[in-house]
């Protein structure tokens, strides 16, 4: 008690003291308060709020730190490709079927002239209204803020005349309104401008209809409607007969309380011709403002504004078109066919590619909206997806019935009508085009530069190994492919000196450069002569010493785990019995520099490297497994280490120098089912993410606890990190996709990406093709100036172990100079090497060059053509507007 009572009385002398001190009040202030005279109540609350501020502080909220603390709940798995959200059903057999943004009240009643303009309008009034008018406006922009997101109704009209309209949002469907016609129609479409429908008779007619599919106004045309199409953007309505296009101008008027659409025909064309062939596909872009029209096996283009004639594809086919769509980054016209034949025409009609893999009627072609793809819709109950960088089918969706036609909704939506359902498909795309090669990639990996951004490098089933670009994908150097892909067990590769160093299974060791492109092969190391053999490599880079200097050392782990240094001449000057067994993986972090090494012997070994001590590995810590660690990744203070049975581990440090506690084992339900291929980290986040055959991904932070799991259609073959800020490259078939952090990183680990601020990657220029290299020369040359420039270089250095080997193994000593590419006279060089290693293979691999120089010369060639081919067509164009 005593205790509180001096604080109150400290309170109160500091109170007073506050209030003495104010510089407008003094003594006699006191003595005016105690004769009773009353204080301004401004005055009262200007003390108190300075007593307030200057004694209490404010009480945190408790609930944003009990919100922010808490973990965002999410779902671990998804899925990658077509996934079956909702199928709506119908009594009868399906006919047509449209979709659209869900319309507000005021809009069905006729109120609004369209969805945009509506939000245009609420965004547009005063704040003068009543309080009611301004309920229904929040109400009403709320509403459409919702339907742009998930809100879209669906209409389908079955063959009793019943229509039944839905509404569908992000979790669920609801059936709104059904009601029987008084005529049978076969086409629906919304007019978005006045929010009504437009629909075609079996007879001559078009009929507009209200929301709640109440007649307006009758449209009589001169044939039979086959297709109906509305183009917004001009506000026109176009109906289709076997031969003939119209297009009609559309006004809305009202008359007394009662809304009518006048039509007025602008444009008529008849494209029948004189074999009497009838349309039978049509498809309009609005993009390009262009109509196609499929007249049998034949493309007419034509231009909105006048509905003149553009272009004309001839006949590309003996059976009839029944699908087309347009790619307008490529110029690209996809044409679907009877037989389920799919062609590529570009401007020029020339025929790029074709496709069979469908073996019934295309129904509908649609562009994909992530990329450059283009679904395929066929009654052989298939959708199926191209890739129109490589013309090559990238997936697969099978479906239960046969699709009709097919609709995008958004971006994240497909509509697929059939003759039993309305079935509303999820796209769930993560993946965005990165790179695109001939064949699939076996292996890729980061490497991490200190003065040049990141690269990726690639070995393909060709045997080409590639350096591209991790922001763009665009080939940086290229390696000419080796004769047989299959015996490349491992690559390492060095950034600050620009080598690769490729072992192969026949062990043998080729030394590439990576300054020019095509990359030149330095030397062949040649270790068939040695009893061990070679299953991986490692290239370690790192500083030492108070200057900082550079080094890197090449190292080598052999199948009785021996740790072998190389130096410059491919000779092992140095050996370290390491593990009990054969060195499976090495890892080595440049920060630290530490290598963790992992071996058939269920060890995993952490060794220092210090080029200033005696000995320059020193083994630091040995940690024993229950299992054969296949793969390794490491973050600052914990690494992963997967099996062959596809179970994940990790391992934790305070640093890799101290002691180490493995985390605690998860549910077996989250590992892998079969055997893992590549595990990277993601540096920024503390992230491990891990591919396997059983075609899923996995995400695990340093706790062994899985966070994200992402299911594939096809096969993955590899998969690698981009960047430290998690987002993924995917190799897939024969291409490299990229998966962005933000796809599918879970709610919290966004929230710390988001953090750290914008990240601005640096680009690297590409490196120009030289098309005059030869192979073999450069080989001949370049190893005589490198054998010339190190003569003696060993001389001075006797001693077999110890600091004074240590030059002998940096390859960063030598002076960049001495590698710089100088043409030499061939016949010099041939007559001072007594004998020539590998000549059969370099006279090998300057033919591939050669055919490659082929290749790309008759591109040019085919590209010049069909550009002084579209010239002409062009200049007949202009000849044939102007006579006309």
């Amino acid at each position: 008690m005593g205790g509180q009572d001096g604080s109150a009385r400290v309170v109160s002398e500091r109170t007073a003291s506050a209030v003495a001190t104010t510089p407008t009040e003094t003594a006699p202030t006191a003595h005016r308060f105690s004769r009773g005279r009353k204080v301004p109540k401004e005055r009262i609350d200007e003390l108190w709020r300075r007593v307030k501020s200057t004694f209490l502080q404010k009480a945190p909220d408790l609930l944003k730190l009990v919100s922010s603390a808490a973990p965002i709940p999410y779902q671990i798995t998804i899925n990658q490709g077509f996934q079956i959200r909702h199928r709506l059903t119908c009594k009868h057999p399906i006919v047509c079927a449209a979709t659209h943004p869900r319309l507000t009240r005021h809009q069905e009643e006729g109120h609004t002239s369209s969805l945009s303009e509506s939000v245009d309008d609420l965004n547009a009034e005063s704040g003068g209204a009543d309080e009611c008018e301004d309920k229904k406006r929040v109400e009403s922009v709320d509403f459409l803020k919702s339907a742009s997101v998930a809100a879209h109704t669906f209409v389908a009209v079955d063959r009793a005349r019943c229509v039944r309209v839905w509404d569908m949002n992000a979790s669920s469907t609801k059936l709104r309104h059904s009601k029987t016609l008084d005529e049978e129609i076969s086409r629906i479409v919304l007019i978005s401008k006045y929010s009504v429908y437009a629909t075609a008779t079996h007879r001559t007619t078009v009929e507009f209809i209200t929301p709640k599919f109440e007649h307006i106004t009758t449209l009589k045309t001169e044939h039979h409607v086959e297709f109906l199409k509305y183009f917004s953007p001009l506000n026109q309505l176009i109906t289709v007969g076997p031969s003939t296009l119209t297009v009609w101008a559309l006004k809305r008027t009202v008359t007394r309380g009662v809304t009518s659409i006048e039509c007025s025909a602008k444009h008529s064309v008849n494209v029948m011709a004189e074999n009497e062939e009838w349309i039978s596909a049509v498809h309009l872009d609005h993009r390009t403002f262009r109509l196609f029209v499929a007249v049998n096996c034949r493309i007419i283009i034509f231009e909105m504004h006048t509905l003149r004639e553009c272009r004309r594809v001839p006949r590309i086919s003996r059976k009839k078109a029944t699908a087309i769509t347009y790619y307008e980054p490529f110029g690209f016209t996809v044409v679907g066919f009877s037989d389920g034949l799919v062609k590529i025409v570009n401007t020029s009609n020339t025929v790029l590619h074709f496709s069979h893999s469908q073996t019934k009627k295309i129904t509908c072609l649609l562009v994909h909206p992530h990329g450059p793809f283009f679904l395929s819709a066929s009654l052989d109950s298939t959708i199926k997806v191209f890739d129109m960088h490589v013309f090559k089918e990238v997936y697969t969706f099978h479906l239960r019935e046969r699709p009709i036609d097919m609709h995008l909704i958004d971006d994240r939506w497909l509509m697929v009508q059939t003759e039993e359902s309305v079935t509303i498909l999820s796209l769930s795309n993560l993946l965005s085009s990165f790179s695109t090669i001939t064949t699939k990639s076996l292996q890729m990996q980061r490497v991490s530069c200190t003065k040049k951004s990141d690269r990726i490098l690639s070995l393909s089933a060709e045997g080409a190994i590639r350096l591209l670009s991790p922001n763009n994908g665009k080939v940086i150097a290229t390696c000419l492919p080796f004769l047989e892909a299959d015996k490349v067990l491992q690559i390492a590769c060095s950034s600050l000196i620009e080598r690769l160093f490729v072992l192969l299974d026949s062990k043998e060791i080729w030394v590439v450069s990576t300054e020019v492109n095509p990359c030149h092969v330095l030397d062949i190391w040649n270790m068939k002569y040695n009893e061990e053999k070679f299953i991986t490599l490692c290239a370690c880079e790192g500083r030492y010493g108070l200057k900082n200097k550079d080094f890197v050392l090449l190292l080598g782990g052999t199948t009785s785990g021996e740790l072998v240094f190389f130096n410059y001449f491919g000779r092992m000057s140095e050996r370290r019995q390491l593990h009990g067994s054969a060195i499976r993986n090495m890892v080595y972090r440049s920060d630290c520099n530490i290598l963790v090494t992992t071996g058939d012997d269920n060890c995993i070994k952490l060794s220092s490297i210090d080029p200033e001590k005696k000995e320059l590995l020193i083994l630091i810590r040995t940690i024993d497994t229950d299992f054969t660690p296949r793969r390794i990744s490491i973050l600052d203070t914990c690494f992963c280490a997967t099996n062959d049975d596809g179970i994940v581990s990790t391992y934790n440090f305070l640093n890799l120098a101290n002691d180490w506690r493995k985390s605690q084992s998860h549910s077996s339900s989250d590992d892998h089912t079969e055997s893992i291929l590549s595990i990277c980290p993601v540096e920024k986040l503390d992230l491990f993410v891990s591919a396997s055959t059983d075609q899923t991904i996995k995400v695990w932070d340093t706790y062994n606890t899985l966070v994200r799991e992402i299911k594939f259609f096809q096969p993955i073959r590899s998969i690698v990190t981009a960047n430290k800020r998690g987002d993924l490259l995917v190799s897939l078939a024969n291409r490299i996709d990229k998966i962005p952090a933000i796809s599918y990183l879970p709610p919290g680990y966004l929230k710390s990406l988001n953090s750290m601020g914008q990240f601005s990657p640096n680009e690297e220029a590409q490196l120009p093709f030289d098309e005059d290299a030869d192979v073999l020369k450069n080989y001949l040359a370049l190893k005589f100036q490198f054998l010339h420039s190190h003569q003696g270089r060993f001389q001075f250095y006797r001693e077999p172990y110890g600091p004074h080997l240590f030059p002998t193994l940096n390859f960063a000593v030598t002076p960049r100079s001495e590698f710089s590419f100088v043409k030499c006279d061939h016949d010099n060089q041939e007559k001072t090497l007594d004998e020539v290693a590998y000549l059969e293979l370099m006279t090998q691999l300057g033919g591939l060059m050669q055919r490659r120089l082929k290749i790309i010369e008759s591109a040019k060639r085919r590209l010049q053509m069909e550009k002084s081919e579209q010239a002409q067509k062009v200049r007949l164009m202009l000849r044939l507007m102007l006579m006309s």
